[in-house]
C-alpha cells in the first residue's frame, strides 16, 4: 500500500465551530479554503443551532442558505 499526499483541494469542507476556533474558522481558514479552491464550506455551529452553507462562486465564497432555510442542528433536532 502507498501512502500519497493530497493533491487537490476537498469537495466539501466541514467545520465544527467551538468557542476557541469560531473567528478562525471564519476568517482565516474561510479565505485560505476559497484561495485552494474548496468547493463548498460548511461552518456548524452548535452554540446557535445552525450550518451555514458556502459555495465558492469567482468571486469568493456565497452563502447558500439564507437565515429562514438554516438547517437545525443538535441533540433536539428531528431528522428526515
Amino acid at each position: 500500500m502507498k501512502v500519497r499526499a493530497v493533491e487537490d483541494a476537498p469537495d466539501v469542507l466541514v467545520e465544527i465551530l467551538s468557542p476557541s476556533s469560531g473567528d478562525r474558522d471564519r476568517r482565516v481558514k474561510f479565505e485560505l479554503y476559497a484561495r485552494f479552491g474548496v468547493r463548498e464550506y460548511w461552518i456548524i455551529d452548535p452554540t446557535r443551532g445552525v450550518l451555514d452553507a458556502y459555495r465558492l462562486e469567482s468571486n469568493g465564497y456565497r452563502l447558500r442558505n439564507q437565515p429562514a432555510d438554516r438547517v437545525c442542528v443538535g441533540p433536539d433536532a428531528e431528522l428526515g
